[in-house]
């Protein structure tokens, strides 16, 4: 079987839903987030997710699920950011996969091990390895 790479060229409007550990977060990364958000809104894309990493809103889990769910419903693209393990990221990806979504995972060069290998064996979906903002630029 021959799996195609692809790099999405975005040059219109989309709805993306940026997926990133929250609660796992522990590296120099975690700060990407505030670096990826504004850079997709200047490229004029509208980031769904973003309030999960600007708002301080208490939400119980029940409304957090169907929120995310929802937003992920809604998106033309989901980007998530692997380089720290996350139960629900993982989650949110065969989610998306299984709506067919396009999806973008990257991770920290250096951290690949850290990335499961349901995400490293899928051949469906390119990973991409990035140094540092510029390179996640140049695969968006």
């Amino acid at each position: 079987m021959t799996v195609e790479v692809f790099k999405f060229n975005i040059l219109f409007y989309m709805k993306i839903y940026y997926a990133h550990s929250i609660q796992g977060a522990h590296t120099e990364w975690e700060r990407i987030p505030s670096d990826i958000i504004p850079m997709l809104q200047s490229r004029w894309h509208e980031v769904l997710s973003e309030e999960i990493y600007t708002s301080v809103t208490i939400l119980t889990d029940e409304e957090i699920y169907l929120r995310d769910k929802k937003m992920i419903d809604e998106c033309n693209l989901i980007l998530a950011n692997l380089t720290n393990p996350s139960l629900w990221v993982g989650y949110e990806l065969w989610y998306g996969e299984a709506q067919w979504k396009k999806i973008i995972w990257f991770y920290q060069w250096n951290l690949k091990d850290r990335v499961s290998a349901m995400i490293n064996g899928n051949n469906n979906i390119p990973v991409h390895k990035i140094y540092n903002i510029q390179d996640l630029k140049e695969i968006i």
